[in-house]
Parts: structure tokens; C-alpha cells; sequence
């Protein structure tokens, strides 16, 4: 009886193999989007500095000019560190010495400082020193301008916060006086002209709850709104993060779905697999879909799109999180909470609702269970945010919400960048009904998608949310740049919920491997590995591929399957036959030398 393990070493792969063509993706090209983000921002928020007509934005941009470019600084510092990977600047021995075998028992000790240093430079350069250049980024360029602003306003300057920051903390005030966030026309009529802008409140009855710290504690730094805009952004974005990054692990690994669209319990296939899977993977989450998750919170957070907006107004940020998190939700199969997430989203602003409605759609795509327990929260909260307000003066709702924004109150909106619908509506006759007509075109358009071809994903429904958005905000006659910040960040999303649900991409690291839980999908670029749990069936690509450890050698796992232990299964061959065709496999990875010493042949 001799060891598999003591035989002839498996020769290398072969230069066409797969192992060979297909290898993990290097940090540069990641890093080098990084810094043209970073820059690119860097010079934008310069410009608004010393061109902005806005004193809140030239306040952002002298804070947030060294901010982009100290993260700039960073990206090139890990730029710089992955060049230490180039074989040839920081190795480690693939095989250790005898000496080093007698001592150590495995690699050598002195391989260990140079693994140690190559693993930290990956790291850095990696996923993990990527999010923390993310998340110094979002607080020197949004959250440190946020907080000037609101000591200096404070102090008395009066130009450090933009019109919606007054309007909801009066709101709040309001609403913790008289029940209501809303003034009603005559109300309104009464004030100067000059303040009677500030007393109209375009959103729904649940924004003027950002104003109600200010109305109970004071004036005070941290009861300006924008701090508490900002609070509930960033956890409504952590929490989509990890949802998604979860949700995108259980997609790798395979894992079927309820009737009611719910996830099963137990754990997935990377859980179940090999170690070298597990290590290598990720956890089934591949280092591709955690880049594109990335890249996505960035587009949230340090894009001047986003940052600008939560420094100096901040409404939509909240709302934005919400719609995120309602995504990420659908993506985990968990309607009811996704339901919750666009429900607050929507008795925030209106521009959640038609986000509310494509998730219903989907949600319908998963059977009634799915489609109630999502409505219940998507029309039931903000139902409940306007039922009190409406008791009490339901003609100031819509004076507030309707006509102020179709431009039929008391004083014009000033949401008039030149988009294409503004442009239309005041630069021809009749041009405000030949805007609101071709918004009418593109929500029909839209609507035929959806009824024609419903989203089954979550990276669908973020996708048509995105494109949806953004044909209303190029089309609606009173509209502002700030809110391309929807679209931009939700098509972003669409990608990263697209890029992690697929369960049938391969990765870099094993791009042949079957899941344990679904082992009758098959990875394109391995076909020839046969599944643990599903060992009767090959691959019809390539049905003679060999395990490179021990072709001669097939695993135990199943009826008609020889094992390597059993006498009517054993293999034979002479000294220097070829060996027989056969894959040994464990939990449907291909054994290498290190993990074939149970095996024995006579």
C-alpha cells in the first residue's frame, strides 16, 4: 500500500489551460477609476469654489478641493505598494527546503514575513483599503463641510445652508405646534414676499421630521437637518451594502428560492466546499462583484452629485438610502422589509413613488405572498404619513405637494436648471404642455416595459428605476441637476446587484467550480469536474478530463462511483501505465497534491 501523496507530482497545468488563461483580476485598473474619480472630483469642486453663484456650494468646495485630493494621494500610495506584487519585487518559495520541512513541517519560516507583507499589500490594495480611501473621502468631502457649515450657521452666517434646510426645520417646527407641516395659500399670502418661498413644503408630511430636533433642542450645530440627513443616509447605505454583499454570496453559492420568494435556510455552497474554495472566493462573493458594490457606494457618497447635496441640503440623500435599501431588500428576497424601505422612501418625497411601483411589479413576479407583504409597507406607510395632515387641512396638501410644484402656487419653483424640459417649457409657445406631454410619452413608455417585460430582479427594477428617473429629470419643466443623484446611483446599483446575483458567472480564482447546494449548474470554464452531490453527471464539453493530483483515482460519493478505499473499486495500473481517466473530486473541487493522503492504491 503506498500513499497517493508519495507518487510522482502532478505535472503543471499546461499553458492553455484553464487555471492558466483565466487568473484574478490585478487592483490596478480599480485603483486607477479610484483616482480619476478623486481627481475629476477634485477639480469640479475647485471650479465650484471659485465659480459658483451659490455661497453654500463655494463654502463645500473650499472644504472639499484637499479632500478629493488627499484621497487622490492615498490611491496613488496603493498604486504604488501593488507594484511590490510584480513577481519578482516581494516572492514567496512555492516549495519549501528540507531543512525548512524538518523545522516547520511545512513553508519554510522565512517565507512567513515575506506572506505576511504580501497579504497586508493586498489588503491594502484590495477591496478592504479601497472602502477605507471610500470612507475617509465621503467624511473629509461631505460629512467635515456638512459640520462647517452648520457651526458657521450657527455663528450667524446666514448663507451656510440652502433654502430646504430652513423649509423643513420650519416644517418641523410647525408640525410640532399644530399637527401639520404645511401652511395653507392664505398663510402663505400673508407672509412677505420675499419669505414666502420658505413657507411652501414640496414634500411629503414625513420630511419635516428631520426638523423636529431643532424644534425640540434649539439651535444648535448638531440640530441642523443636514446632520440628521446625514445620519440616516449612511445607515440606510451601510445596511444596503451588507445586504447586497450578502445577498450577492447566497447567489454565488447557488441557493434555489421559495415560492414566496424567500431564501432557504442552511448554508451555502462556499460554506460547504472545500477550504482552497473558500479562501479563494471569497465565501462564494468574488472580488469582481465586491468592486462593482463598491464602485456603486461611491457613486452615493463621494460623487459631488451626492456629496455636494448632503453637505448644503442633504433632503434627498435619505430618501435615496431608502430607495437603496428597499433594492437590496428584494435582491435578499425579503419583500416585506423592502416594502418598509420605499414606504419611508415615499412618505419622504414623491419621487420615491414610481420606484414603489416598479418594486410592486417585481414583487408580483414572485407570487401573491411577495406582492402583499411588500404593498402592505410601500402604500401603507405613506397612506399613514398623509392621513393626519389631510384630516386637518387637506387644501394646504395640495397647495404644498401638487400645485406649488407644477408651478400653480402663490411663487414659481426654483428648480429651473437648463435641462431639456425646463429649456422646452420656456422657450416656446405652449412649451410647458409640449414638456409635460413628452413626460407623459416616456412614463408610458415605461410603463409598457413593465407590463410587457416585468422585472424578475433586483438588478431590473434598479435599472428601470434609473432610466425611468432619468427621462423625467431631463423632461420636467422645473427640475434641478442635484436630482440626476437618483439615476446616477441607481443604475450604479443595477450593476452591482447584477454582477453579484449571478450564480452562474465563474470567478477568477476557481472558475470551474460546481456549488454544493445547485451541483447540476455547470461553470463553462471547468467543465470537465464533475459535482460531489451530483456525481453521475458530467460535463458533455469535456467528459475524459483528468484531476491533475491523481487521474487514476475517483471519488466516493455516490452508487456506480469506485471509491479508492474499496477492494472492487481499487484502481490498478503498472509503474509507468498512464492512468485511467476519472476525476477525484470532494464537495465538486478537484483535489490537488496537498489533499489526496486518504487516498490509497494498490
Amino acid at each position: 500500500m503506498t500513499r497517493a501523496a508519495d507518487r510522482e507530482p502532478a505535472s503543471p497545468p499546461s499553458p492553455g489551460s484553464a487555471s492558466d488563461r483565466v487568473r484574478p483580476p490585478g487592483p490596478g485598473r480599480a485603483l486607477g477609476g479610484d483616482l480619476l474619480l478623486y481627481l475629476g472630483s477634485a477639480v469640479f469642486a475647485g471650479y465650484t469654489a471659485a465659480a459658483s453663484s451659490l455661497a453654500p456650494h463655494r463654502a463645500w468646495g473650499t472644504v472639499a478641493t484637499p479632500g478629493y485630493l488627499l484621497a487622490a494621494l492615498a490611491v496613488l500610495a496603493q498604486l504604488a505598494a501593488g507594484r511590490l506584487t510584480v513577481p519578482g519585487r516581494l516572492t514567496v518559495p512555492d516549495r519549501p527546503t528540507v531543512p525548512d520541512r524538518l523545522t516547520t513541517g511545512g513553508r519554510g519560516r522565512a517565507a512567513r514575513p515575506a506572506g505576511r507583507r504580501l497579504a497586508a499589500i493586498r489588503s491594502l490594495t484590495g477591496i478592504p483599503g479601497r472602502a477605507s480611501v471610500t470612507g475617509f473621502a465621503w467624511f473629509a468631502t461631505a460629512l467635515v463641510p456638512l459640520i462647517v457649515q452648520a457651526v458657521q450657521r450657527v455663528d450667524g452666517r446666514t448663507d451656510r445652508a440652502q433654502e430646504e434646510v430652513l423649509v423643513v426645520e420650519q416644517a418641523g417646527q410647525r408640525l410640532f405646534e399644530h399637527g401639520t407641516p404645511y401652511l395653507s395659500q392664505p398663510a402663505i399670502a400673508a407672509l412677505p414676499v420675499d419669505d414666502r418661498l420658505l413657507g411652501y413644503l414640496p414634500y411629503q408630511p414625513g420630511m419635516a421630521l428631520f426638523g423636529l430636533p431643532r424644534a425640540l433642542a434649539g439651535t444648535a450645530w448638531w440640530t441642523d437637518s443636514r446632520v440628521w440627513f446625514a445620519g440616516a443616509t449612511a445607515a440606510t447605505l451601510l445596511a444596503a451594502a451588507l445586504l447586497a454583499a450578502r445577498a450577492a454570496r447566497g447567489g454565488s453559492a447557488g441557493a434555489t428560492t421559495r415560492r414566496d420568494g424567500s431564501a432557504p435556510a442552511g448554508r451555502t455552497g462556499s460554506e460547504l466546499g472545500h477550504p482552497a474554495e473558500r479562501a479563494g472566493s471569497g465565501g462564494g462573493y468574488s472580488a469582481q462583484s465586491a468592486g462593482t458594490l463598491l464602485r456603486a457606494v461611491q457613486l452615493s457618497t463621494v460623487l459631488p452629485l451626492s456629496a455636494l447635496a448632503l453637505a448644503t441640503g442633504g433632503d434627498d440623500l435619505p430618501v435615496l438610502g431608502l430607495c437603496l435599501l428597499a433594492l437590496a431588500f428584494c435582491a435578499a428576497r425579503r419583500p416585506g422589509a423592502a416594502g418598509v424601505a420605499i414606504g419611508l422612501a415615499g412618505a419622504l418625497k414623491l419621487l420615491a413613488w414610481p420606484i414603489a411601483v416598479v418594486l410592486l411589479v417585481h414583487a408580483a413576479t414572485r407570487g401573491r405572498g411577495a406582492f402583499a407583504r411588500l404593498a402592505a409597507g410601500a402604500v401603507g406607510l405613506p397612506l399613514v404619513a398623509l392621513v393626519p395632515v389631510l384630516v386637518i387641512d387637506a387644501a394646504a396638501l395640495v397647495e404644498n405637494v401638487l400645485r406649488f410644484p407644477l408651478g400653480r402656487g402663490l411663487v414659481t419653483s426654483p428648480a429651473e436648471s437648463p435641462l431639456p424640459g425646463h429649456l422646452i417649457a420656456t422657450g416656446m409657445p405652449g412649451g410647458r404642455l409640449v414638456a409635460a406631454g413628452l413626460l407623459g410619452v416616456a412614463a408610458l413608455a415605461v410603463a409598457g416595459r413593465l407590463l410587457r417585460r416585468p422585472p424578475r430582479t433586483a438588478a431590473a427594477s434598479a435599472a428601470i428605476s434609473g432610466y425611468g428617473l432619468l427621462a423625467a429629470m431631463a423632461l420636467m419643466p422645473s427640475t434641478r441637476f442635484g436630482y440626476l443623484l437618483y439615476p446616477v446611483a441607481l443604475l450604479g446599483w443595477a450593476t452591482a446587484f447584477r454582477s453579484g446575483a449571478d450564480p452562474g458567472v465563474p470567478t477568477a480564482v476557481n472558475p470551474g467550480i460546481r456549488t454544493a447546494t445547485h451541483p447540476g449548474v455547470r461553470a463553462g470554464a471547468n467543465p470537465g469536474v464533475r459535482a460531489a452531490a451530483d456525481p453521475g453527471v458530467r460535463a458533455g464539453a469535456n467528459p475524459g478530463v483528468r484531476a491533475a493530483a491523481d487521474s487514476g483515482v475517483r471519488a466516493a460519493v455516490g452508487p456506480g462511483v469506485r471509491a479508492a478505499d474499496e477492494p472492487q473499486g481499487r484502481a490498478r495500473r503498472r509503474p509507468g501505465s498512464p492512468a485511467r481517466p476519472g476525476s477525484l473530486v470532494e464537495h465538486g473541487t478537484p483535489l490537488h497534491d496537498g489533499h489526496v493522503d486518504e487516498a490509497r492504491q494498490v
